[in-house]
């Protein structure tokens, strides 16, 4: 869709702005169904709301031209864990050895490992020190994980 037609459908629904407001007007505009993203119903309902939020508000922080390649890929609850390990007895530090990506249902439940890194091969994840992070919300767009903080902050 050229800029044209993009900025015809906002003002269409009265955006002279060219902000949306809400998720239908996301739908209506630009074809993005939230309930279609991979792993949106998953999310309890609270963190549904904090995404239908933040979404709004991404979408908006983008001009109108990049809006038109925005096409979210998923939404997850997850948490990580990274492996780190003294590498030798006269180490003082420890060695990143990979990390692991687990999706939460929404009672917090594993549902699945989405990704496993490992940085330093034949060292098994069994033998190291393990950190948890706390869950967040991860959202995938354009090949980019942006962890979702609040309805107006992501990084």
């Amino acid at each position: 869709m050229n800029r044209v037609r993009l900025e015809r459908k906002y003002e269409e629904l009265g955006l002279m702005d060219y902000k949306l407001r809400n998720l239908k007007q996301l739908q209506e505009i630009h074809e993005v169904d939230v309930n279609q993203i991979s792993g949106y119903r998953h999310l309890s309902d609270k963190h549904k709301k904090l995404f239908s939020e933040a979404i709004i508000n991404f979408f908006n922080a983008w001009g109108l031209d990049n809006r038109k390649t925005l096409v979210p890929k998923s939404i997850d609850f997850v948490y990580e864990v990274n492996y780190s390990k003294q590498l030798s007895n006269s180490d003082e530090f420890f060695t990143d050895i990979g990390q692991e990506v687990f999706v939460l249902d929404e009672k917090g439940g594993i549902l699945r490992r989405l990704h496993r890194y490992v940085y330093e091969k034949g060292i098994s994840f069994k033998t190291c020190e393990k950190d948890r992070s706390k869950p967040y919300l991860r959202f995938e767009l354009l090949g980019v994980w942006y962890h979702i903080m609040s309805a107006k902050e992501w990084y």
